[in-house]
């Protein structure tokens, strides 16, 4: 695959991650992540998918703690998407720890 695909694609499941965002702040730090995404080099993208999962298991615990499950069936689905792209395109192992 591309850098360039990777990327792009990398970029295209964080804007869906930060249309589930739970608040500005957030929003706001996925969208940086979106930029970082375009110009990052290749190996730095897997650090970019954990740190959006971590964003997406807060706003599916959100979701549930508030007892709205369609909303946690829509973030839940994001964060899959996220979490199979890195899987897939190597980014990221499964094995391994994220980095905090």
């Amino acid at each position: 695959m591309t850098r360039q695909y990777l990327s792009g694609e990398l970029s295209l499941r964080l804007g869906d991650l930060e249309s589930v965002a739970v608040d500005p702040e957030r929003r706001q730090l996925v969208a940086q992540m979106r930029r970082d995404a375009e110009r990052l080099p290749t190996g730095c993208l897997g650090d970019l998918v954990w740190r959006g999962l971590r964003l997406g298991e807060e706003a599916c615990r959100v979701a549930l703690e508030e007892g709205d499950w369609r909303e946690f069936l829509r973030r839940i689905s994001v964060c899959s998407s996220l979490w199979e792209f890195g899987l897939c395109s190597c980014l990221i192992d499964p094995s391994a720890t994220p980095s905090t």
